[in-house]
């Protein structure tokens, strides 16, 4: 389980990624082309407008899930996500068995 200090830290780095990925997305819809180093994959005929509004509403799902109490836990399982997970992804909503899943 992660502790109090641990989801602060965490929240922090996904509200910067919220600005990053929201400033990528306003840059896109303004013409230009930003880059997306470490953006979600692509899904199937997703344009990169959808990438990016898909990619903000999983960082939002995580920021809205610190305040009420049920970020870390896996969305497939319920089981908590290891701190070792989120601290690489903080946005991770799904643990290794839940995310390895055939969809």
């Amino acid at each position: 389980m992660i502790t109090a200090d641990q989801v602060q830290s965490l929240k922090r780095r996904l509200l910067m990624k919220g600005r990053d990925v929201s400033d990528r997305l306003a840059a896109l819809l303004a013409g230009q082309t930003p880059s997306a180093t470490d953006l979600l994959d692509a899904e199937p005929g997703e344009t990169p407008i959808e990438r990016l509004q898909r990619y903000l509403a999983l960082v939002d799902r995580q920021i809205r899930a610190t305040v009420d109490g049920s970020y870390g836990l896996c969305r497939g399982c319920g089981e908590p996500l290891s701190y070792e997970t989120l601290a690489e992804l903080p946005w991770a909503e799904l643990c290794l068995r839940c995310d390895s899943r055939p969809a």
